[in-house]
């Protein structure tokens, strides 16, 4: 069963085309933006040496339009191809250009190319985004609302302080009230009471854990 295995494998690779890994076109990857001239490039991949050598790219005809079940309107006629080798001479990259700036926001069109092993058609499709994109300033940090954390911490201060008088007011009156128990005369009381509250006011009008 293995040995069946191994065979099929065998006659499948020796059938594949020779071409099957010959010149193929890699993604796209666009520099320019709407309401300006096309730029943008298309990698050449080739597993072989010397077949970027006579390599031909152009928009595909309207008849491969329709058979890729396209439509071919006026402005990709626009679009224009160049072959772009390093100066190894082993690798290129496909220049996708337009003399005028381009209005329409959506591409879709089929390139084809050609040289002397093959020739295969690809479909692209372009998406430009408005320029103010790409001007729009990268969204400043803004630091912590110090102010109003002082402010919050001002009021909450000021409310303990408000909390410490009351309770310190209700533990010398709470005093006053032990100490007058010696007293007989509720009025003798009353005054003493009153007396040491004017005192507290006098001497801390603004509290007493006031700063």
């Amino acid at each position: 069963m293995r040995n069946l295995g191994l065979i099929v494998a065998f006659w499948l690779t020796a059938l594949l085309p020779i071409n099957s890994f010959a010149l193929g076109l890699g993604e796209i990857e666009v520099n320019s933006f709407l309401n300006q001239p096309l730029s943008a490039e298309i990698e050449v991949l080739s597993a072989r040496p010397g077949e970027i050598d006579d390599l031909l790219v152009s928009l595909a005809s309207r008849d491969a339009f329709t058979r890729a079940g396209l439509e071919r309107p006026r402005h990709l006629s626009e679009l224009r191809f160049e072959v772009k080798k390093n100066e190894a001479g082993d690798s290129a990259v496909i220049l996708v250009t337009t003399r005028a700036a381009v209005k329409e926001p959506f591409l879709n069109f089929l390139v084809e190319a050609d040289w002397s092993q093959g020739r295969l058609l690809r479909e692209f499709t372009i998406l430009l985004d408005p320029p103010f994109y790409a001007d729009q300033p990268a969204p400043v940090e803004q630091g912590p609302p110090t102010k109003t954390v002082h402010l919050c911490f001002f009021a909450l201060e000021k409310q303990m302080s408000r909390l410490a008088t009351a309770l310190s007011a209700g533990f010398l009156l709470g005093l006053v009230e032990a100490f007058g128990m010696h007293f007989t005369n509720p009025s003798l009381k009353m005054v003493l009471s009153y007396g040491v509250l004017v005192a507290v006011l006098v001497a801390r009008p603004k509290g007493l854990f006031a700063r």
